[in-house]
């Protein structure tokens, strides 16, 4: 078993206990985000130093740097969407970056977001068929939180990490 596996194996464990907190409660635990995040660096440290005499450090540090943005850009859109997209979405990409590759991260964030669409639109379509006086009234609650808190109530968002986890299982089966 390399080192490539069992980092793919140890990112999806814990993409799998997160996406069951996102899915459940509309949130992640802070100690497990953090935790992924920690081995995920500690991971990357590994392989630096049992390739060390491989190749350039520089070259690595490049290719960790296609890796990790992907989380950043995530961060940032939860920052100016007034976390529409959480910033345990954005931590949980970062953190998939130090266990994989560049090409297969974004691979994998491509068919969540593909994913993710295709669910929400679905929902859409679902609700312009069901009573139309209760989603208006629906809507008219959700608008009027959003009103008072300045952000999207949990009954309404949707869990992104699930998602993330099959895209991440696709991409593996794929390649």
């Amino acid at each position: 078993m390399n080192l490539q596996m069992i980092k793919q194996c140890l990112c999806l464990c814990f993409l799998y206990q997160l996406a069951r907190q996102d899915c459940r409660w509309k949130k992640m635990d802070a100690v497990l985000l953090y935790g992924f995040l920690a081995v995920g660096v500690g991971c990357f440290i590994l392989e630096i130093l049992l390739n060390k005499g491989k190749g350039s450090t520089s070259t690595t540090i490049s290719i960790l740097f296609l890796s990790i943005l992907p989380g950043f850009l995530f961060l940032v859109i939860g920052a100016l969407t007034q976390e529409a997209v959480g910033y345990g979405d954005g931590l949980s990409i970062l953190a998939m970056g130090f266990y994989m590759e560049a090409y297969a991260l974004w691979k994998a964030v491509g068919i969540s977001l593909i994913l993710v669409t295709a669910y929400v639109l679905g929902q859409k379509l679902l609700q312009k068929h069901r009573y139309k006086q209760e989603q208006k009234y629906e809507q008219e609650q959700i608008h009027k939180q959003k009103q008072e808190n300045g952000q999207i109530p949990k009954s309404v968002a949707v869990p992104f990490l699930p998602f993330l986890l099959t895209g991440m299982v696709v991409m593996l089966g794929v390649s």
